[in-house]
């Protein structure tokens, strides 16, 4: 229910027609500037730990279903007070990461090729949506998750399912754009990769 991809992919290269007599060329790699290299893999390590926050977060909610069926609303409110921090440590993440899109969309602007330049914005720009979503779905995530605790701490605990329902539906269809655009960054993060990269011509 509670699913996040942030993958970096790689992308594509241009062939120059050069005609020459049984001797290999090889043409020229488009230079990519090192502030877009740092910033990318600075990037994935922090998409990386982002997704550690997600597979946590999906294994303590399954916890706290559980406790919640059982009817151990100590150990629940417990585990969710916990996760309400794990859940606001993992937004001041995914702003990091909106950092480096942005260090990522200005050194672009140096790739003078405007093909892979072209793509390599459109890759950025769907990130920069991607990740203001996950902030959109943790900010749903810390909500679901103060409903809760409210309700582990009520004499009424039923009076809190409904509102769960409504965030848990929310984050759902959320999830579901997300991954969407997961999809679409790595295909052009793919094209553009292999435009950047040298090939071997005749």
């Amino acid at each position: 229910m509670f699913r996040k991809c942030l993958i970096f992919g790689g992308i594509s290269a241009a062939f120059i027609a050069v005609a020459t007599l049984s001797v290999y060329l090889y043409t020229r790699p488009i230079e990519i500037p090192k502030s877009f290299t740092e910033a990318r893999g600075r990037g994935a390590d922090i998409a990386s730990a982002i997704n550690d926050f997600s597979d946590q977060a999906r294994i303590s909610l399954d916890e706290i279903v559980k406790s919640d069926r059982e009817g151990d609303y100590t150990k629940a409110l417990d585990l969710t007070i916990i996760e309400i921090k794990r859940t606001r440590e993992a937004k001041d993440k995914a702003i990091e990461l909106l950092g480096e899109l942005q260090e990522m969309a200005s050194a672009l602007g140096e790739i003078k090729a405007e093909g892979p330049q072209s793509i390599g914005m459109q890759a950025v720009s769907t990130e920069v949506g991607l990740v203001s979503k996950l902030i959109e779905y943790n900010t749903d995530l810390d909500n679901l998750l103060n409903n809760m605790r409210m309700k582990f701490a009520s004499y009424q605990p039923e009076t809190f399912d409904k509102e769960t329902e409504a965030i848990t539906k929310r984050m759902n269809d959320i999830a579901l754009d997300i991954n969407g655009s997961s999809r679409k960054y790595q295909s052009l993060m793919k094209e553009f990769d292999e435009r950047t990269e040298a090939k071997k011509i005749f």
